[in-house]
């Protein structure tokens, strides 16, 4: 089946590379009118706004900087003291978190910053592995110019004819036969880095809904967090550890991306050099807590830091086929906690230095390709969120836009991946959560895992790419 000439012009701007930023321009334009539309038409849903307005009234209105004191309507606050410092402002901006609408209105903003960026990093990787392709392809072509050169000396000009004519009309067949095959055949049995895969990242009903309907903190750290991973692929280290310890600082689910991260900044820097970038992490977080540090620093720190955190078994959207004595015994979460270190070691040594064979091969090697560096940082993620001790619904936004990319790096047939993708996506939206649905997000994810062990990762430089530090 041929495509439809009136189709053509949208697929060949789907497909070709060359027009990922027009792709991108048109995302955004469809996303903004999508959020208005959502923001003017679906009623808000009141989860966690009130609490977060309680939580940072402590401090900005009663003068309250005891960490241990700080609560709102769903508990106490756990959350780093850069929530405390984001929520404080928009709590100034929305008439004391009482404007929704407002409120509404600043996380589309927030939305369109943070689409913008994903996007971008997306686009980052197509360009490149077009370039790379192109490169390769070109390559092959003077290769085989040099080779009919040479052999077109040593033959008759007669059997040149003869033999060129032969080899256009054999060429003209395959053209033919390829045509009626199918032009879909491009898009369809090659799910790989092409500008159609940005849609993918736009589509998702319960982003949209954690974003402009329920103001959650989890999308504002994952907006700095994708930030921080745009300006390290630019090789600005500092600034991008900066940027990460403020993602950090909203919210901790952001630590899920620090065993990758720490062995990128291996990859790239010196060992000295790596204990200076992780010294701006952590002194960013000293200078975002000191009014907290200063009057109760052991509070600040349980409070803010509380790893040992139950969670509620009623949200929970991965665990709901358990039993509630079990996912909330020390047993499981060490149980999980163990496997999820397990997965982290077995990735580090079998995967993301497996073109460098070793350690000592891979460590201060200089710059990395941006996509070896978002696989390293997106698979790091994933094993996180596999073995994590709960997953409710707003931690969705956590690892929905890596699943595009990681699903194409499985390599499966297209369409198992993009039913993979549509399962994941309507699991999250069935509410309440229940055993069937967590069971078939366990299962989803384990085979994505599986599979992304089984299959190559990406090369960490390209012949052009030098030795920067």
């Amino acid at each position: 089946m041929k495509i439809p000439s009136f189709l053509q012009p949208i697929f060949n701007l789907l497909t070709n590379p060359k027009k990922t930023r027009v792709v991108l321009i048109l995302v955004l334009c469809c996303e903004l009118i999508l959020n208005f539309f959502i923001v003017q038409k679906v009623p808000y849903t009141e989860i966690d706004w009130e609490a977060y307005m309680d939580e940072v009234a402590g401090p900005l209105v009663h003068d309250e900087w005891d960490y241990t004191k700080l609560r709102g309507g769903t508990g106490p606050l756990v959350y780093p003291a850069g929530f405390v410092w984001l929520y404080g402002l928009l709590y100034k901006l929305t008439d004391s978190g009482l404007n929704i609408k407002r409120a509404q209105y600043i996380f589309i903003g927030f939305y369109m910053v943070f689409i913008f960026i994903v996007l971008n990093l997306y686009a980052i990787v197509i360009e490149q592995n077009s370039n790379n392709k192109d490169k390769v392809k070109g390559e092959k072509e003077q290769n085989n110019q040099n080779k009919s050169k040479n052999k077109s000396k040593n033959k008759n000009k007669n059997k040149n004819k003869n033999n060129k004519k032969q080899q256009n009309g054999k060429k003209q067949e395959k053209e033919q036969v390829k045509e009626k095959r199918s032009n879909v055949s491009s898009l369809l049995t090659k799910f790989e880095f092409q500008p159609w895969i940005l849609l993918c990242l736009a589509f998702s009903r319960r982003i949209h809904s954690i974003f402009v309907l329920r103001l959650f903190n989890d999308p504002l750290a994952m907006l700095l967090f994708y930030f921080s991973v745009y300006l390290m692929i630019k090789n600005r280290w500092w600034v991008g550890c900066f940027v990460y310890s403020l993602a950090v600082s909203i919210k901790m689910n952001i630590f899920l991306f620090a065993p990758g991260l720490l062995l990128l900044m291996l990859k790239t820097h010196s060992f000295i050099k790596t204990i200076f970038l992780l010294a701006v992490c952590a002194i960013t977080q000293v200078v975002l807590a000191i009014p907290f540090l200063l009057v109760n620093p052991l509070g600040y720190l349980n409070k803010s830091f509380e790893l040992s955190r139950k969670f509620f078994y009623i949200w929970s959207v991965n665990w709901q086929f358990l039993p509630e004595d079990f996912f909330l015994s020390n047993a499981w979460s060490y149980g999980l906690l163990a496997l999820q270190l397990g997965c982290y070691i077995l990735f580090a040594t079998k995967k993301w230095i497996s073109h460098e064979k070793s350690y000592k091969n891979a460590l201060n090697k200089g710059k990395v390709t941006a996509e070896h560096f978002i696989y390293i940082l997106f698979t790091s993620n994933f094993i996180g969120i596999v073995f994590s001790r709960s997953l409710h619904y707003q931690f969705f936004v956590w690892y929905y836009h890596t699943i595009p990319y990681l699903l194409i790096k499985t390599k499966i047939h297209w369409v198992f991946q993009i039913l993979i993708l549509l399962a994941i996506e309507v699991v999250w939206n069935v509410y309440p959560p229940n055993a069937y649905a967590s069971l078939a997000l366990n299962l989803l994810h384990l085979i994505v895992l599986i599979l992304l062990f089984l299959k190559p990762v990406p090369k960490p430089r390209s012949e052009n790419t030098k030795k920067t530090n």
